[in-house]
């Protein structure tokens, strides 16, 4: 279902009267909008109201839609699992799906869909398996609305002491070109190793691209946290790397995070990990002995 289909379904069919005043009253929406069930459909994906319905979300709300705004496509209500659902959350073959995500998907209704930030409908592709309506349901956070995110975290502009900055990891990296070598660990050699083919740069196999250099970084960056525990398996995770490199991204010329600060989101990106120390492990991310080959600091 594409962002206009799911927006025709939630407001024909989703919405209950009490939630469609309570998105009008967050986005501040006319009365014309509460009674007529087609001009809200025409008006949710507007401007109208966004910004403000942001500013009430706390802190792991806004690092959720950021995690929803990476994977750029629906989810199920398992995704809300990092912020609403218990702490000591234990499988059970006794506790069906509905019994175990009631809770979560009321507290999604309340905080997200309610304020008018999320959109969700049910499937109407119905996939095998999935025999009650909360599983069907999908969740999304649409692109019209991700430029007024917050900014989830408080960013540093002032730092004491000069950075470290590792000027001559690409010189290295591409003196595999000519042989010469780099002296940098091989992570994956034959995917990401530097080589001319017919007169044309490749990474491994394929015609270079910055993109290319980027995942050797990164792949390089994983390879030296020991403790990494990734599950590739599941779709609604996203490994270390990508969570740091995607809070990173957000900051502009001259702000900084310190490594603490990381904390709120792995813990939501990274929901699933186990990982042991939520506050400490942002540390060893940012601080591994192996990382300032790959990534200059």
């Amino acid at each position: 279902m594409n962002t206009s289909e799911i927006v025709a379904r939630m407001c024909s069919k989703e919405l209950s009267t009490a939630d469609i005043n309570a998105i009008c009253k967050a986005r501040g929406f006319s009365p014309n909008e509460a009674k007529n069930r087609k001009f809200l459909e025409n008006f949710i994906l507007s401007d109208h109201g966004v910004a403000e319905a942001m500013d009430t979300l706390t802190q792991e709300e806004i690092i959720v839609l950021h995690a929803l705004k990476q994977k750029s496509r629906a989810v199920d209500i398992p995704f809300f699992d990092c912020i609403y659902g218990p702490p000591d959350r234990k499988f059970s073959w006794s506790t069906t799906f509905t019994k175990k995500y009631k809770d979560v998907f009321k507290q999604v209704k309340q905080s997200l869909i309610r304020r008018g930030v999320l959109l969700f409908a049910e499937d109407t592709v119905v996939a095998w398996g999935k025999n009650t309506k909360l599983e069907r349901l999908i969740f999304l956070f649409p692109a019209e609305f991700q430029k007024f995110l917050p900014f989830p975290l408080e960013p540093i502009r002032n730092i004491s002491g000069p950075g470290n900055s590792n000027e001559s990891v690409l010189r290295k990296k591409l003196l595999e070109i000519t042989g010469g070598g780099g002296n940098l660990p091989v992570i994956d050699g034959e995917e990401f190793k530097l080589n001319v083919m017919d007169k044309e740069l490749c990474m491994g196999k394929k015609a270079f691209k910055a993109e290319y250099l980027h995942k050797w970084q990164k792949a390089g960056w994983a390879g030296a946290l020991a403790k990494q525990k990734a599950d590739k398996l599941r779709a609604e995770r996203f490994c270390l790397t990508d969570a740091v490199s995607y809070a990173f991204s957000l900051l502009r010329p001259d702000e900084w995070l310190a490594a603490g600060q990381l904390g709120p989101v792995l813990k939501i990106f990274c929901h699933g990990l186990h990982l042991d120390d939520v506050h400490q492990y942002p540390c060893e991310i940012c601080h591994s002995p192996r990382m300032s080959q790959y990534i200059r600091l």
